[in-house]
């Protein structure tokens, strides 16, 4: 996949006096498909990434429920999204945001690499994964795609019920002599997903009722998890999916209101509280956290956004 390589962005002379008519935290499916609309409709675009370019999305082995592609990988779409985004002009910026700041209608973005100074703001900072918190944990792993190939023939243990624990259980099969799947209640992924995890009987063994308690690690190896009652699994590996958490912790300064669980709350035309800053995807409060939802709200931003602009007096 040919993705931008952030070492070899060049920043063009004069960048950090520019003030860009929109600025997108966050590349995930929400801010590559604001980037897409706001940046055709010739708006200058700067879409800023922590990390890697599309998210979570970049992470998933196959997606099955995104309209017009069927068994498409997360890194795939992520291109495609990506190449659209900047044939229309958007600009890429790998850099942290430290702080967002409004004043004069113009938002202030204070990241690790300099100031940003934008029009608008699209906050589409998505999801991380949620840690766990047992002895051990240190030497777990959080990403099926990235860490699985690692473990051919190996022993795995796979933490979790939902929807991705069950889908990156099945993905870590295709390399993992076995693996346990250890749930502390019951599962609750979607039945298409359980009917497919029927075919990995004998492969993938479903612990129902098991607790984590430690990660067992012996000569600098991961050997085992030790589960609430002593019964240690035999595992090479551990891989962590118990949902997510909103990426909302570098808003301070932006004034946004976030609900009790700390993710965005907008009205209708995703504008939160604050004029001109919007939020979209999995961030939002309400938001039910699909690919097609959060291209969806990404394009609603940047419809809002679009009106925003043209009420200004710049």
């Amino acid at each position: 996949m040919q993705l931008p390589c952030y070492n070899k962005l060049k920043r063009k002379r004069g960048q950090m006096n520019k003030i860009y008519d929109v600025a997108i935290v966050g590349s995930g499916p929400a801010g590559l498909a604001a980037a897409i609309y706001t940046a055709r409709e010739r708006h200058s675009t700067l879409v800023i990434e922590k990390g890697v370019v599309g998210g979570l999305m970049a992470t998933i082995d196959k997606i099955d429920n995104y309209p017009g592609f069927l068994g498409v990988s997360g890194g795939e779409l992520t291109e495609k999204f990506w190449n659209q985004a900047e044939k229309f002009g958007a600009e890429l910026k790998n850099a942290e945001v430290l702080r967002c700041c409004k004043k004069d209608n113009v938002v202030k973005i204070t990241t690790d690499s300099g100031e940003i100074s934008t029009k608008t703001l699209v906050i589409a900072t998505g999801n991380s994964y949620r840690k766990i918190n047992i002895a051990g944990a240190e030497r777990v792993h959080y990403c099926a795609t990235c860490d699985g190939p690692f473990y051919k023939d190996k022993n795995l243990a796979v933490i979790g019920g939902g929807n991705s624990a069950v889908q990156e259980a099945m993905f870590l099969a295709e390399f993992a002599k076995h693996i346990n799947l250890v749930v502390r209640s019951k599962l609750t992924a979607s039945q298409i997903l359980l009917d497919e995890l029927k075919r990995y009987k004998g492969k993938i063994d479903v612990r129902l009722g098991a607790e984590p308690a430690e990660v067992v690690i012996e000569k600098n190896q991961v050997v085992g998890l030790k589960l609430v009652g002593g019964e240690v699994l035999p595992a090479d590996g551990v891989f962590v999916f118990v949902g997510s958490i909103p990426s909302s912790d570098r808003l301070d300064g932006s004034r946004t209101k976030l609900d009790e669980r700390g993710y965005v709350l907008t009205d209708t035309d995703l504008m939160t509280n604050v004029p001109g800053i919007f939020a979209a995807g999995d961030i939002r409060s309400g938001n039910v956290k699909q690919i097609a939802v959060a291209v969806g709200e990404g394009a609603t931003a940047a419809r809002s956004v679009r009106r925003y602009l043209e009420s200004l007096n710049f």
